[in-house]
């Protein structure tokens, strides 16, 4: 009985372990979220803001495709 009971408190210990591995990685998402509102100009690879409206590349003035 004390063998099933060791287990079952080894794998509450892994499981609270992931989850605050995993927690500790979704707070650093932040970052990714703003790196994902960002566009990339498939002709010169310049970054642009995802709210930028026009139709043309503001650095080489090309269409974006």
């Amino acid at each position: 009985m004390s063998l099933w009971l060791a287990i079952l408190l080894v794998v509450v210990v892994i499981a609270v372990i992931v989850l605050i591995i995993s927690s500790k990685k979704n707070k650093g998402l932040g970052s990714r979220v703003d790196d994902e509102s960002m566009r990339t100009c498939k002709n010169c690879s310049k970054t642009i803001a995802e709210d930028y409206l026009k139709s043309l590349c503001p650095h080489c003035n090309k269409f974006l495709i």
